[in-house]
């Protein structure tokens, strides 16, 4: 795999690459974007439940009752 760092081409492997995309701060002279990591997006989703619903308790992080108050689906986590 070819790779452009510093305007220069330098060839990896692809699980160097992958392992660059996900411990990094910049690749290929691009900043990435760190994705928030998932205990802190379900605690998020669990403190958003209950201010919309303080008197419904929410049964699973994946349940029905998130379609059924206008998320896409079962999983709130798919819809962002």
């Amino acid at each position: 795999m070819f790779v452009v760092f510093h305007s220069e081409f330098t060839l990896t492997h692809v699980d160097e690459f992958i392992d660059e995309l996900l411990t990094k701060d910049y690749s290929c002279d691009t900043a990435l974007h760190r994705i928030q990591k998932r205990r802190d997006q379900q605690e998020a989703l669990r403190a958003l439940w209950h201010a919309t619903y303080p008197d419904q308790e929410l049964q699973d992080l994946i349940s029905k009752q998130w379609k059924d108050t206008g998320w896409q689906g079962r999983d709130p986590s798919t819809d962002f």
